[in-house]
């Protein structure tokens, strides 16, 4: 399991920093999905090597991904998925269709 420090912005639009631990980066962006008071993610840095993580956009957006989670009914599988991904994936993710 690595620590990692995550910058987010908050529901005041502030930005804060935060420590979070997980086995993968998925995991982590997940972990940070179920907490309730931020809405970005900026940047994602593991502590262990001081690697900064390569973000496709400028921000993540954890209202987008809080929307796809609630669709999500087996937690075991969800986590079974998460921590068996390859580290060295980049973080994507498709906008939601709003209609």
């Amino acid at each position: 399991m690595d620590s990692y420090i995550v910058e987010v912005i908050d529901e005041l639009n502030e930005s804060c920093v935060i420590i979070n631990y997980a086995d993968t980066i998925q995991e982590l962006v997940d972990n940070i999905v179920c907490m309730e008071g931020f809405k970005f993610i900026k940047r994602i840095r593991r502590q262990s090597d001081d690697k900064e993580i390569r973000l496709t956009k400028d921000k993540i957006d954890l209202e987008e991904l809080r929307l796809l989670r609630s669709l999500i009914d087996d937690e075991i599988e969800l986590r079974n998925t998460l921590t068996n991904q390859e580290e060295d994936k980049t973080i994507q993710w498709e906008k939601l269709d709003k209609k």
